[in-house]
């Protein structure tokens, strides 16, 4: 029998299994591999296995984590983070994705194994004008936010990013929110399947560090009329 995908919220038990999934992720992206100058992608994911548990229970009101694990195995396949609009009441939605607190002394010794951990990188502003660009797409729109999707590449072409999109997407169709996404060029396809559309192109020159640039997407999805959003519906095709 063969094993599905399987979408489910998370925990800060999962926190270095995350690390290892983002880390292995982005690594193939060569702009980011150039702020840790000479250190491993082991290394590096060591490091973030000691913050990611206390970086889950940040902003507990706006931020919805959710997992893409294999249905035989329970092994993480894929993490997305969704941000809510800032808005009074948005701490009571989607609150299936909403990190579950933890006990003061449990949240004081993960807060003392992040800052144990070595986080120096080469630090650079290439990405300014990215920031710049994202908070003029967003102002006043009250967009849900698809704030960070990452699949390690071992899981790629299995369809564990759509899952996570279209798990979100539909989330999105009940609580009549567009979204945003700034997808990065490896995300583009991805993004265009499930129906989201082009607002800005940005290409950002990292020629000084020694890269060949790269492309940044500012895109929305549109949130259908309620009358024709079904609940349960896939909406990547």
């Amino acid at each position: 029998m063969t094993s599905s995908i399987l979408v489910q919220p998370c925990t800060t038990d999962d926190g270095p299994a995350i690390a290892y999934n983002n880390v292995g992720a982005f690594w193939r992206d060569a702009s980011w591999v150039l702020i840790w100058g000479s250190k491993t992608e082991t290394y590096v994911a060591s490091q973030a296995a000691l913050r990611w548990p206390y970086n889950l229970l940040q902003n507990q009101a706006q931020h919805r984590f959710f997992k893409a694990v294999d249905s035989d195995s329970g092994k993480l396949l894929g993490f997305v983070r969704w941000d809510l609009p800032d808005v009074l009441g948005a701490a009571d939605l989607w609150i299936e994705g909403k990190m579950p607190s933890v006990e003061p002394e449990v949240e004081a010794d993960l807060k003392k194994a992040k800052e144990s951990a070595d986080w120096e990188y080469i630090e650079n502003d290439l990405d300014a004008p990215i920031g710049a660009a994202m908070r003029r797409s967003k102002a006043g729109k009250g967009y849900l936010v698809l704030d960070y999707l990452a699949v390690h590449p071992n899981n790629s072409r299995r369809g564990v990013g759509t899952a996570l999109v279209d798990h979100g997407l539909r989330e999105a169709a009940k609580l009549g929110l567009d979204v945003f996404v700034h997808g990065k060029d490896a995300g583009l396809p991805l993004y265009s399947k499930c129906g989201f559309e082009l607002l800005e192109r940005l290409w950002i020159d990292d020629a000084e560090l020694g890269g060949r640039g790269y492309g940044a997407h500012l895109m929305v999805w549109r949130c259908p009329k309620a009358s024709s959003a079904r609940a349960g519906s896939h909406v990547c095709t």
